[in-house]
């Protein structure tokens, strides 16, 4: 009787332990790349703050960033690393504690046939998975015809030298060229002018001839005394994606 009671009891138990299971698999989310909170990000022409993207996997790679213009950079940064930052052409990826940040470093000047935004993607594997994190920036935008505007347009200096300034009426312009009597000479590339926004002062001399641009509207020219018994002349040549601006000048000799 005793054993009956045991088979019984036993019986019970089994039946009721059955009872609350599901002869279905669990259901777990698939995760088929790196668990990104967003895969297309957008960037200002003109805004360098930083754009925040999670991630809620660990052990993957930064494998390739690919930007638009063909460019491709193999990488092979780990987000073992714990934290890393990778700069490129345009772009700035920091990691760190599952946090990606993205930045441009640099306004879009990219401009053919019309306004172009420039892309990059950053290709990350995971095991056999890829992720792709697209990052566009979009162009200065187009304000139209004479888009600088400076002035004044002609300067006058007397032979012991001295400063004139210059004022825009728009940021997005550069120094291009300056012709000194019958010598030319180049700027450096926008690029190296206009790294960042707010602009960093930029200045530059050619002989007797300097330019000092200390804010994003505004730059002085300087010419140091004249003492070759002749007058002699400047044109300065700033330029925009649209248009650009001449200012010419003459330093006279007494």
């Amino acid at each position: 009787m005793k054993n009956l009671l045991v088979i019984v009891v036993t019986g019970v138990f089994t039946v009721f332990a059955f009872s609350n299971c599901s002869s279905e698999e669990p259901s777990y989310p698939v995760e088929t790349g790196i668990g990104l909170s967003t895969h297309m990000i957008k960037l200002d022409y003109d805004d360098f703050d930083d754009v925040l993207v999670t991630v809620k996997t660990d052990n993957w790679v930064l494998s390739h960033v690919n930007f638009s213009d063909t460019m491709s950079y193999v990488c092979d940064l780990s987000s073992s690393l714990s934290t890393f930052s990778f700069t490129k052409e345009w772009i700035k990826m920091n990691y760190e504690n599952g946090e990606i940040h993205v930045s441009a470093i640099n306004p879009n000047f990219t401009y053919f046939d019309e306004c172009d935004f420039r892309q990059v993607d950053f290709i990350f594997t995971y095991g056999s998975c890829t992720d792709t994190l697209t990052c566009m920036q979009e162009p200065v935008p187009w304000i139209g015809g004479d888009d600088i505007q400076s002035t004044p347009a002609a300067i006058e200096f007397s032979a012991a030298g001295g400063t004139s300034t210059v004022t825009t009426k728009n940021y997005a312009w550069w120094f291009s060229t300056l012709a000194l009597d019958n010598q030319n000479y180049d700027y450096p590339d926008f690029i190296e002018q206009l790294p960042s926004r707010p602009f960093p002062p930029f200045n530059h001399t050619f002989e007797w001839f300097s330019v000092d641009r200390y804010d994003d509207y505004s730059f002085n020219v300087t010419v140091t005394p004249n003492t070759t018994g002749i007058d002699r002349k400047f044109k300065l040549v700033i330029s925009s994606n649209f248009s650009q601006n001449v200012i010419t000048g003459i330093q006279y000799s007494n």
